[in-house]
């Protein structure tokens, strides 16, 4: 088993895209089911992420993180298939940075975005 964070630090430059968002309120499931993300608003960019999930890494205060994100319609919480939705959950990362512009390294695709039958 190699941990993804490890796989983030084998990467290096390997970005297929980097964009910055701010972070904005979401539905807060990620919170309850014990994955919080950060929800960003990168509305005036032009950000081409096939809908998937990610491995990234994140650029909050002059730190650097590593996270999984989430790009898509989500559609186990979501019956609205039209709306794109950027989440990432940042490993080790326990802030409330709601309002702050995080910088986003897509590094590589990891799979499908797909619907879970329930949340557990």
């Amino acid at each position: 088993m190699v941990k993804l964070s490890d796989i983030l630090k084998i990467t290096n430059n390997g970005t297929i895209q980097s964009f910055s968002g701010t972070v904005i309120k979401g539905q807060q499931i990620g919170r309850e089911i014990g994955f919080p993300t950060a929800n960003l608003d990168i509305s005036d960019q032009d950000v081409q992420l096939n809908r998937g999930v990610y491995g990234v890494k994140v650029l909050h205060d002059n730190f650097e993180y590593y996270g999984i994100m989430n790009v898509g319609t989500n559609p186990t919480f979501n019956s609205d298939n039209s709306a794109y939705h950027y989440e990432v959950h940042i490993f080790d990362f326990n802030k409330n940075i709601y309002g702050d512009i995080v910088k986003i390294d897509a590094c590589f695709y990891m799979r499908m975005e797909i619907s879970f039958e329930n949340i557990n």
